[in-house]
C-alpha cells in the first residue's frame, strides 16, 4: 500500500531534521529536486499546487511584491502546506541596471513586503535570472540564497548559494524538442547519479505541460530523489 502524501512529506521532514542534527558533518552530497515557479500567477494555487498535491510533493512559489496575483490567504495556505514562497523582487526589473539604493528596495523591500503577510522569506530569485556582483551582495544580506535561470543541475556541495541554476520546464521557455518527459527524465537520472541537485524552472503550464509534469513528479518518485524547497536544499547542503 502506497504512503499518503501526508506521510511522505513527515518521512521528508524527518530525514532533513536528521541530518540537521548530526552536527558538523560533510555537506550533503546526494540527489534533490526542486521545482521553483516563477512570477507567483494564481494558477500556482488554482493549477499547479493540486498537481503537486496528488503525488505529495511541495514546490516553491517565487512572487513579485507589488502585483501580487494570489491572495495572502492563498499565500499563507501553501505556506502551511509545506510550499515556499521566494522573493522575485518588487517590481520584475533588471536588477543589473539597479543603483545600490534601488537594489536595497527591489530585493530587501520585496522581502518586507511578504514579510509583512506573515511569510517567511528565505530566498530571492532573480527576474530574468540576471545577476552581477551587486546584486549577490545585496541578495546576500536579506536571504539564504540567490537563484538564476538556467545552467542544469548543481553540483554539491554549492560552490555560490546565490548563483543557483536551474533547469527549464514546460514549453513556454524550454528550447524546441527539449520540453518532453525523456528531457526531463534525462535530466534527473544525471542528478541522481551525479549527487547533484536539480532544480526546476516553470511559469505557466498548458493542458499538456500539466500531464507531463504530472508524469515527472511520479518519475522522481520512482527514483526515491527527495523534492525539497530551497529552503530545505540550502539548510541540508551546508
Amino acid at each position: 500500500m502506497s504512503s499518503s502524501p501526508t506521510a511522505r512529506r513527515f518521512a521528508l521532514t524527518s530525514t532533513l531534521a536528521a541530518v540537521a542534527c548530526l552536527g558538523p558533518v560533510s555537506p550533503v552530497t546526494h540527489p534533490m529536486v526542486t521545482f521553483v515557479i516563477d512570477d507567483g500567477s494564481w494558477t500556482d494555487y488554482t493549477v499547479k499546487k493540486p498537481i503537486f498535491d496528488a503525488h505529495g510533493a511541495v514546490a516553491v512559489s517565487a512572487v513579485i511584491s507589488s502585483r501580487r496575483f494570489l491572495t495572502d490567504s492563498q499565500l499563507l495556505a501553501m505556506q502551511a502546506a509545506g510550499w515556499e514562497i521566494a522573493s522575485h523582487s518588487r517590481a520584475h526589473l533588471d536588477e543589473t541596471r539597479l543603483t545600490g539604493a534601488q537594489l536595497e528596495e527591489e530585493i530587501g523591500g520585496a522581502k518586507r513586503d511578504l514579510e509583512q503577510v506573515g511569510l517567511t522569506v528565505t530566498t530571492h530569485v532573480y527576474p530574468y535570472g540576471l545577476f552581477n556582483a551587486e546584486v549577490e551582495r545585496v541578495t546576500r544580506k536579506c536571504y539564504e540564497g540567490g537563484v538564476a535561470a538556467s545552467g542544469g543541475p548543481n553540483p554539491l556541495p554549492l560552490a555560490d548559494r546565490y548563483a543557483i541554476r536551474r533547469f527549464v520546464f514546460g514549453r513556454q521557455y524550454a528550447r524546441a524538442g527539449t520540453d518532453t518527459l525523456p528531457t526531463y527524465e534525462r535530466v534527473v537520472d544525471e542528478a541522481k547519479r551525479t549527487g547533484q541537485w536539480l532544480v526546476f524552472m516553470l511559469h505557466e503550464v498548458d493542458r499538456g505541460d500539466a500531464a507531463t509534469l504530472h508524469q515527472l513528479l511520479d518519475y522522481v518518485r520512482r527514483q526515491s530523489i527527495p523534492i525539497v524547497t530551497m529552503r530545505e536544499g540550502l539548510r541540508s547542503s551546508r
